[in-house]
């Protein structure tokens, strides 16, 4: 999986072309981020920031969506930068939704060491009654693990949610909790879980280390992507998910993975004569041309009557009663002429009956 993930995000038609303007949009936002640190009304140049890291996280959104259920998906081109930003949003409010029950709990803890001061001291300058601040702080040891339990797994259930809405594109998928849960605890999410794990501890560091040189900005988006290629494949697999249609995220000289592609239950009749030949009308005396008819047949001698065609087998009569005479000579209703010159035997026959 992990040779896959790196090899995604710049697989043809868009891959190229979406890692330099990937990597652009890193870079402004991370130029952008820094302003911050700086004094005065410069500081604010920071808020523009936000526009290319919303983008990203649409992109990233777009990754899910169009490689979800698919074997070997192309990455989708960056472009339509309202969608984009859209999307971004929408992502960001889910993650936060997840991780906010643990960081209203975590957050006055991380604050109190951050500023060095005492937690109760902390809870006394927010106003907390003296009883109230004490209950608090003995179970703060408590709900502080529990919090940072809820946090793991948020942070281990975020990219299902995420791809629920990218899937299903409506923000209350991303909050079918059943669901959700569900994916994230499949064999396959744990590993594609456990793959993007290992690419974000492995290689941020380099790219981070490489920003210097420019290039770490456009390695960093291709660790990002393969990092969502590898939660879309988790999820895909682990709940079963049927690829989606195409639609306008993806560009549309995009191969599809032959797999993707549907067949059709039918499938055009064949031409020609063999097609067209009914084979039980062979050897049945329907047809005029039919070449099993008897060739001794003749249509002259085939009269109709009562619609029932009749052959030269009924032409020649035959009685099983017929009996022979002594002479051998067979008795019919005409008699044939004999070749032997023997008298006409018409006279004879009446006298001898």
């Amino acid at each position: 999986m992990l040779r896959a993930a790196l090899s995604y995000p710049t697989r043809n038609p868009d891959g190229p072309r979406s890692v330099l303007i990937g990597g652009g949009l890193v870079f402004l936002a991370s130029v952008f981020g820094a302003t911050s640190l700086l004094e005065g009304p410069v500081s604010l140049v920071a808020l523009l920031g936000v526009l290319p890291w919303l983008a990203l996280r649409g992109y990233y959104v777009r990754v899910l969506r169009t490689s979800i259920g698919r074997d070997r998906p192309t990455p989708p081109p960056l472009a339509d930068g309202g969608r984009l930003l859209r999307d971004g949003a929408v992502a960001v409010g889910i993650s936060a939704a997840y991780l906010l029950p643990g960081a209203v709990v975590l957050g006055p803890l991380v604050y109190a060491r951050a500023v060095g001061t005492d937690v109760g001291t902390l809870y006394a300058e927010v106003g907390l009654q003296a009883v109230l601040a004490d209950a608090v702080l003995s179970a703060t040891g408590f709900l502080a693990l529990l919090a940072a339990m809820y946090l793991l797994g948020a942070l281990y259930a975020t990219p299902v949610a995420v791809a629920r809405f990218a899937y299903e594109d409506h923000l209350g998928a991303a909050f079918e909790l059943r669901r959700v849960v569900d994916g994230a605890l499949t064999e396959d999410y744990a590993v594609a879980w456990a793959a993007a794990l290992l690419l974000q501890v492995l290689l941020f560091p380099i790219a981070y280390v490489f920003r210097a040189a420019i290039v770490g900005f456009f390695f960093h988006f291709v660790v990002a992507v393969a990092v969502r290629y590898c939660y879309a494949r988790g999820v895909g697999e682990g709940s079963d998910l049927e690829p989606l249609a195409r639609t306008t995220d993806e560009s549309a000289g995009a191969v599809e993975d032959p797999t993707d592609i549907p067949t059709s239950a039918t499938s055009a009749p064949e031409e020609g004569p063999a097609a067209d030949a009914d084979p039980t009308d062979r050897g049945t005396g329907s047809d005029p041309a039919d070449t099993d008819r008897d060739p001794h047949a003749s249509t002259d001698d085939a009269p109709t009557t009562g619609g029932h065609a009749t052959t030269t087998d009924d032409h020649a009569p035959t009685s099983d009663t017929e009996s022979h005479s002594g002479d051998d000579t067979t008795a019919t209703g005409d008699a044939a002429p004999n070749t032997d010159d023997e008298p006409p035997r018409g006279d004879g026959e009446g006298e001898r009956t």
